[in-house]
């Protein structure tokens, strides 16, 4: 048995794999995934805007590497498209936007 907690023990003895949330699909997990990667704070100086286009910089390898990978793939499916989303958001956790001050006001990628 796994102590993973996205994998449960259905009747029968059959393994779920990761769960999509309601009326989600593989595909809109990975997009989002993709936004949260490459959606930072604005820069609160111009001085913060190049920590800020770095953080983007690398946060946007991290995405171009796995969705390059996943896309040559020609086997991929719904899971190895989940398992993409997820590792997106595992890699972009390394690559925090807390290296720089924020602006106040505004949303979304400004910099």
């Amino acid at each position: 048995m796994t102590t993973d907690p996205n994998v449960r023990y259905d009747i029968g003895g059959w393994i779920s794999g990761p769960m999509l949330p309601p009326g989600s699909t593989a595909n809109r997990e990975l997009y989002a995934a993709t936004v949260a990667a490459l959606d930072c704070p604005p820069p609160a100086t111009p001085q913060d805007e190049r920590v800020c286009l770095r953080t983007v910089r690398d946060r946007a390898r991290v995405v171009l590497q796995v969705i390059a990978r996943l896309a040559s793939d020609r086997e991929a499916g719904a899971a190895d498209v989940l398992r993409a989303a997820h590792v997106i958001g595992g890699r972009v956790a390394d690559v925090p936007a807390d290296g720089y001050d924020h602006a106040v006001s505004g949303s979304g990628s400004s910099c």
